[in-house]
């Protein structure tokens, strides 16, 4: 079967071998060095807490207790994440809350609206996956979104007997 890639350029790169199409793929950039993805020194970590957590009022970070896999360039402050190199961040993030009301990112002091993720009624699972970029020193919160009318609860199951996990994963991209 034939693979198809996207070239530096973003047009279909393939390359013929006999009756068999190999896949070739570029970074944008000099050199068609591999994505940082790919490299084994690209920054990576996973935060989660298990059970409840206190309200969180809008504008107010959640806490993550547990480190997951990850790498050390990216450090948990509990409720804020450092970042020791300059790069774009791929960031999932999911919870379960009892209130009508969003999550969002907040890189340093600033709120990333493109980020906000919700729902109006009922107490089903949030999830939201955005691309941060961030410097060196920069710190990241996952926050109850500014503008929420109450205060955003985890209840300590999610159903039956199973904990409900708030968690975030951050992979660096670029």
């Amino acid at each position: 079967g034939a693979m198809l890639a996207v070239d530096r350029i973003g047009l279909p790169a393939q390359e013929e071998v006999g009756e068999v199409r190999q896949l070739r793929s570029f970074r944008v950039g000099e050199g068609g060095e591999p994505p940082i993805a790919g490299r084994d020194d690209a920054d990576f970590a996973e935060f989660y807490q298990l059970g409840s957590q206190p309200p969180t009022a809008a504008g107010d970070a959640f806490v993550f207790f547990t480190a997951g896999p990850g790498n050390v360039g990216i450090n948990n402050f509990f409720d804020a994440f450092g970042f020791d190199t300059t790069g774009t961040y791929r960031v999932t993030f999911q919870a379960t809350f009892n209130e009508a009301g969003s999550l969002e990112l907040k890189l340093d002091n600033t709120p990333l609206a493109y980020t906000s993720v919700g729902r109006a009624t009922g107490s089903t699972q949030v999830v939201g996956t955005d691309l941060v970029t961030a410097s060196a020193g920069d710190v990241l919160r996952r926050i109850a979104a500014p503008g929420n009318a109450a205060a955003l609860t985890v209840p300590p199951f999610s159903s039956g007997t199973n904990q409900s996990v708030t968690s975030i994963v951050i992979e660096q991209v670029q």
